[in-house]
This record gives structure tokens, C-alpha cells and sequence, in this order.
């Protein structure tokens, strides 16, 4: 076939063609000259043409022509339109073709105005008007800058088949855009992306592609993609209506189509993303998608596991497989499914298609935080090294308490910093878990040692802030949480008269308590928890008293001041709260309050109740006076807590500037106010219960962040400003 001369096959064809069928075979054989390859090429081309009325006129699977049948159906089709009119259009020249047709350009002939366009040509008998109509009005609905506008359309002259007339787009098909510009994986992902949202945007509309190829999407040169066609290929193969005839068979591109296509089902969503996965695989390879050899079957098949060879990343391998599965179940639910999946990767995120499995999220986590991780590591190490040489080597007491001392406070600064990381909440409790399960094996070993008892004890209370803590990044487990604490305060009561430090003890069953006392509270029993809170207080106040603590030493207690007092303020009992912040504020004033995460933690935590007291008390000047402190002190902190400690703070400041009557500083709160729960949205995507609090302010901000006209009233009541309560109560965050 290769050394046949298409000059001679199409001169010795034409020439048949002008001879009496009967007499055409004994004329050709003997201008063939014995050349038997040359007279079955052109005895094949008689035989398509004695089998059909108008040669090449009926829809042709064009991949399966030969080569010199391809050239004789293109010099066919380009000499039967090339300079003719369609509708108010008259054809230039053919610009490529299909299965399903073939375009040309095209320019307005009628002389209302100059347009270039494209023309695609579909000789099908099976494409009625009233389809083509009600294809066109869904078509007409979708309006997307990526998608190829259909401008007009009719039927061809002799009534089979018609015709689309579209914007003509000056650009490569994808594959040749990606090869011209040399573009990276990255690059090629991002424009598989816009392609998917494309793609989504029509399945929301009830529209299928159908026919997701190269040759139909192209790329102009700012990188903006055009897709082509979208619809007419449905338009081809929609199930007939009452009053339509039926399909005889549906047009399909084999390499890209999915198995039930091939089968001639009616098309469907997953066909489309069958599809998006077969061109994932050639943009990112460059390779045309493998398929099975056509012996045994009409039309070339995909043939999955081969072409997924041709990608080499293991993840997009792996989104590849999802989208091209054979079965339509394990394929990708939407395009936007597939989108996102893609963008994981992107963002060097979880890619879905892989799986879930603990050591390829903690990778991925690493591999995307390896900054905070190194860092991690390195305190993780130090507190390990730290817990091994308290257990081993400490023999003084005095030494013995000041390691355990540094260990757990390096434990909550580990834990800290874990917390900072998106997404760390799994981590963080499979580290904790991890730590636990080593010291449990260390008291079964040594049951007598109340050392030992007392860091089990002080780890089950960081297992059960992770698991349910309201006001930790957490699990949102809190009866699992509950049952936690109360197994670290059983150990911590146990072990009370063993120990010969009275007042750590009682430290550490208060704050245990103060935990408990919380989650009870935020479930809704304020009563009860209220209740634990100021047992706790009056138990270790006693203590103190007792064993004659010097106020630079009570530390500790400045929490469960603070937490009681916020309580109070929930109580609307403002006298109860101002006793108990005062008492704080004595012993923050006494000394330098300790490095420690978790007391700068209550630091800000006691200026925040502090301003939210003088708020509710009316006394605007101090309140405004401590918020802007608070500000000042702790804007660069980029903990969860202090985050939000800052939006809440804001909301005050706003309800002191409206009380003011100064709206536009008001507005100025709101602004800063929002920005702050934006970006801990983003940063904490699965930080559920802060939901319904970004969307009432989300609210908040559309109605009055840049209004120029407010009603002051609608603005104050919108901000919580008449139950400052509200604002006040931290919101819970989990995951």
C-alpha cells in the first residue's frame, strides 16, 4: 500500500467512474499492467462506491479507511462544499475534519457584515431538524468564554445532514499547544483543569460532550482553551423524542470513547470523564493512548493498563486509572471530581485516586509542610531524648522535677507547633497515641513508679484535647474526650498522697478538671460545668494557702481564674468576673510569667476577658484601650487560638465604634474582622464548626463592608453588639 502512487489510483479511479460498470474491472486490469496491489486499492474504492447511492455521502468511520481511501474521502469532501454557499456563509476551504463531519473556514456572504467563521458539515440522515433546534436552544443557554460559541446552523441542501456554523478560533489543538510551548506537567495539569471545570459547567447543564479529543480543543496564544463541538456531539447520539426518528448508529472518536459507547448506549456524564482520563494520559506523555488491535472487534479499543504505562508520576498514573476504569462505578463522580483530584496534586495535597492509607497522608503532609516538619522533628527528638534521660538518669529529686518539669512543657510546645500545620489533626493524635502506648509499657514494667504514672496521666490529657477539646483543633470526639480526662484524673488522684510535691499535684487534677468542666459547659449543662470549675479553684486556692505558695508561683491558677470568670460574664454575674480577673492580673504582676506556649496562651487569654468585662460594663475608653493592647501584642502569632482571639476582639472594637456613632471605623473592624476568618477558613478547610460563624459574617460583610449608606441600627444588631455574649464565646474547631 505504501509504494501505490495516489495520483495514479485517483486518475485510474476517476477514469472507471466515466465507464460502464460492466466493462470497468476488464478496463482497469489492463491499464493496471499486472500491478495486482494497484488494481485491489482501486477495485476496493468501486466497491464503496457501488455500495452506497452517493459516494462517501453517509456518516464513515474515517480511522478506518485506508490511507489512500482517507485522501480520496478528503479530496471528495473538499471538491463537493470548497466555494459553496451555506445559509448566508460561503466556504473557503477545509480547515480538518472528524468521524462525525468536517470543518472549513468560512466568511458572511450576504453583505449585512464581514465574519470569518467555521463551519462544521454533518452528512448524517438521522440528524432531523427538530433535534438540531432543540440542541441548539440548550446550546444557545450555555454561555462560557471557554467554550466554542454555536452562532447558527441549518440543513444541508439535500436534506441529510446539516451543518453548525461557529466562532473561528486561531489556535493549535491542545496536543500541539502543549509540544509548541514546551509546557512542564504543571503547566499541562492547569489547562487540564480548565478543561475539567469546562466540562462541569455543561454536565450542570444537562449537556455531554461526547467527543473529548485533541482535535477538538483548542488553544489560542495567551493559553486561553476553546473547546469545540460541545453538544453536537450529543446532538449526534441523544436518544430520539416522540416525533424523531431513531439513531441507526452513534459517531464516536475509539481511542477516547468509553466501553459502553462502543457499545452504542446512549452517552452519559461518565463517558465524558472516560474521556478526560484518555487525554490526561496523552497531554502528559505526548503519546496517543494505546488500544487493543481491531481483529476481533469493529472499531479500536482503549486499552487501559497499557496506556497507563505512558505516565510515569504514580499519582496522576493513579488519577488516570480512576478516571479511564472501565467499570463506570469506580470512575470519578463528576468532572469537578476529577478537577479537584488534579488540583490536589497541584498543591502537593492527598490525591484521592491513591487512597487514604496513614504513611501516604503523613507524607504527603511532610512533603507539603517539610519546613514545620523539620522543625517538629527537631523539638520531637529533643522531647524524646529529654523523656529518656528523665526516666533513666534523673536520681535527685530536684533534678527529677525540673526534667519533668521541661518535658511537658516541651510537649505542649510540640503540640503547638503540630497544631499550626493544616490538616495535622490525625498526626498529631497518632503521635500522641504512639507516646502513649511506649509510656503504658513503661508502667506495666515499673507499676510502682509514680513518675512514670504521672506522664501517662499527662498524656491522656493530650490524647483528649485532640479528640474533643472544644477550643483545641480537635477531633470533635467529646464524650471519647470526656472518658479520656477522667482516666488522667483518676491516675493524677491516685498518685496525689504518693507524691512529695502537693502543689503540683493539686496543679495538675485542677486543670484537669478545668478541661472536664469545659466540655460539659459548651454541651450546654453551663450549671454543672460552672460547678467543677469553681471546686477546682477553691480546691487548689486551698493549697496554695496551705502550703504557703508565694503569689509569684501560682501561675498556673491564672486559667482557671480566667475560664471562671468567662463563665461569669456568660452569667451576666460582671462582679464575680472582675474578682476573678483581678486575682489573675495580682499574680500575672508578681513575676514574669514563664516562656511557655501554654501560659502566653492564658496571657491572652486573660486581656481578652479583660476587655470583653469593661465592654459589657460599658466602660468603652478601657475596653478599647485593652483590645488595642491585645492587638498590638499579638497580631504576628499565628496560633488557631490567637487567630480567632483577634476576630473576636475586632467585633468589639467595632460595637465600641458604633456606640460612638463613627460607622466608617466600624466598617474598618468588620473588614479586618472577616480577612481574619477568611484566611483561617482557608487554612483550616475542615474546621467544621467555624461554618455557620463565616457565613453570618460573611452575611455581615456583603450587607455593610463598603456600604456607603448604613443604617446604624441594622449594623449594631448585625455585629452582636446588643448581646456582645455572642461574639464573645470562641468558636469550636475540629479537624
Amino acid at each position: 500500500m505504501l509504494n501505490l502512487d495516489y495520483d495514479t489510483v485517483e486518475d485510474l479511479f476517476s477514469r472507471c467512474l466515466e465507464i460502464d460498470p460492466s466493462k470497468q474491472l476488464e478496463w482497469l486490469k489492463t491499464h493496471c499492467d499486472e500491478n495486482t496491489a494497484l488494481f485491489n486499492e482501486v477495485k476496493s474504492l468501486l466497491t464503496a462506491y457501488d455500495d452506497s447511492e452517493d459516494f462517501l455521502s453517509q456518516p464513515i468511520q474515517f480511522e478506518t479507511l485506508s490511507d489512500t481511501q482517507q485522501k480520496v474521502f478528503i479530496k471528495h469532501i473538499e471538491s463537493k462544499y470548497l466555494g459553496k454557499e451555506l445559509g448566508a456563509y460561503k466556504i473557503d476551504r477545509l480547515l480538518g475534519r472528524g468521524g462525525m463531519g468536517c470543518v472549513y473556514l468560512a466568511h458572511r456572504n450576504d453583505g449585512e457584515y464581514e465574519q470569518e467563521v467555521a463551519i462544521k458539515v454533518v452528512e448524517s440522515s438521522t440528524l432531523e431538524t427538530l433535534q438540531f433546534k432543540r440542541e441548539r436552544q440548550i446550546l444557545a443557554q450555555l454561555n462560557h468564554p471557554n467554550i466554542v460559541t454555536l452562532l447558527d446552523g441549518g440543513t444541508l441542501p439535500n436534506g441529510e445532514g446539516s451543518y453548525f456554523v461557529m466562532e473561528h478560533v486561531k489556535g493549535l489543538t491542545i496536543d500541539e499547544h502543549i509540544k509548541n510551548k514546551q509546557l512542564n506537567t504543571k503547566q499541562i495539569i492547569q489547562l487540564m483543569i480548565q478543561l475539567g471545570l469546562v466540562i462541569h459547567e455543561a454536565h450542570q447543564h444537562g449537556i455531554i460532550h461526547c467527543d473529548i479529543k485533541p482535535a477538538n480543543i483548542l488553544v489560542n496564544e495567551d493559553g486561553i482553551l476553546k473547546l469545540l463541538d460541545f453538544g453536537i456531539s450529543q446532538l449526534l447520539n441523544n436518544p430520539h423524542q416522540d416525533g424523531e426518528p431513531p439513531a441507526k448508529r452513534f459517531a464516536l472518536t475509539p481511542e477516547y470513547s468509553s466501553p459502553r459507547r462502543h457499545q452504542q448506549h446512549p452517552p452519559v456524564i461518565s463517558d465524558d470523564i472516560f474521556s478526560l482520563g484518555i487525554l490526561l494520559s496523552h497531554t502528559i506523555s505526548g503519546k496517543l493512548p494505546v488500544v487493543f488491535e481491531p481483529d476481533y472487534m469493529a472499531l479500536p479499543e482503549p486499552n487501559i493498563p497499557k496506556t497507563a504505562l505512558h505516565i510515569e508520576n504514580k499519582e496522576l498514573q493513579c488519577i488516570f486509572l480512576k478516571a479511564a476504569n472501565p467499570s463506570e462505578k469506580k470512575r470519578y463522580s463528576s468532572a469537578k471530581a476529577f478537577v479537584d483530584d488534579l488540583q490536589n496534586w497541584l498543591d502537593k495535597k492527598v490525591v484521592n485516586a491513591v487512597g487514604h492509607k496513614l504513611p501516604y497522608i503523613l507524607k504527603k503532609h511532610i512533603r507539603r509542610n517539610w519546613r514545620y516538619w523539620s522543625l517538629a522533628t527537631v523539638i520531637l527528638l529533643t522531647l524524646i531524648i529529654t523523656i529518656i534521660v528523665w526516666i533513666n538518669k534523673a536520681r535527685v529529686e530536684q533534678a527529677k522535677q525540673q526534667s519533668q518539669t521541661t518535658t511537658e512543657f516541651m510537649l505542649a510546645d510540640v503540640d503547638n507547633a503540630l497544631q499550626n500545620l493544616p490538616n495535622a489533626t490525625l498526626l498529631r493524635k497518632r503521635i500522641i497515641q504512639a507516646a502513649l502506648d511506649r509510656i503504658k509499657k513503661q508502667v506495666e514494667k515499673s507499676p510502682d513508679n509514680t513518675d512514670i504514672k504521672k506522664l501517662e496521666a499527662d498524656m491522656l490529657n493530650h490524647l483528649a484535647e485532640v479528640t474533643g477539646h472544644p477550643y483545641s483543633l480537635n477531633e470533635n470526639a467529646k464524650e471519647e474526650a470526656l472518658l479520656l480526662y477522667n482516666q488522667a484524673l483518676d491516675i493524677y488522684q491516685t498518685i496525689d498522697a504518693e507524691r512529695s510535691d502537693p502543689v503540683h499535684s493539686a496543679e495538675n487534677i485542677a486543670d484537669t478538671q478545668r478541661r472536664i468542666a469545659e466540655i460539659i459547659a459548651y454541651q450546654g449543662n453551663i450549671k454543672k460545668g460552672m460547678e467543677i470549675l469553681s471546686n477546682a479553684r477553691k480546691s487548689i486556692e486551698e493549697v496554695y494557702t496551705n502550703a504557703e505558695t508565694p503569689m509569684q508561683k501560682r501561675f498556673p491558677i491564672v486559667i482557671l481564674y480566667t475560664v471562671e470568670a468567662h463563665g461569669y460574664l456568660h452569667m451576666d454575674n460582671l462582679p464575680q468576673a472582675e474578682e476573678l480577673l483581678s486575682k489573675a492580673w495580682k499574680i500575672i504582676e508578681s513575676t514574669p510569667p514563664p516562656s511557655y506556649i501554654k501560659y502566653r496562651l492564658y496571657i491572652a487569654l486573660l486581656y481578652e476577658e479583660s476587655g470583653h468585662l469593661s465592654l459589657l460594663k460599658k466602660d468603652f475608653k478601657t475596653a478599647k484601650e485593652i483590645y488595642l493592647k491585645l492587638i498590638e501584642k499579638y497580631k504576628h502569632k499565628n496560633l488557631w487560638q490567637h487567630k480567632t482571639r483577634l476576630a473576636r476582639v475586632h467585633n468589639g472594637l467595632a460595637c465600641i465604634a458604633l456606640h460612638d456613632s463613627t460607622t466608617k471605623e466600624a466598617q474598618q473592624h468588620l473588614q479586618k474582622l472577616w480577612k481574619v476568618y477568611s484566611n483561617v477558613r482557608r487554612k483550616y478547610p475542615q474546621a467544621e464548626n467555624l461554618e455557620t460563624r463565616i457565613k453570618l459574617y460573611q452575611q455581615t460583610y456583603n450587607r455593610f463592608g463598603n456600604a456607603q449608606k448604613i443604617n446604624t441600627n441594622d449594623f449594631f444588631t448585625a455585629m452582636y453588639c446588643d448581646n456582645p455574649t455572642a461574639f464573645m464565646l470562641a468558636p469550636s474547631k475540629s479537624k
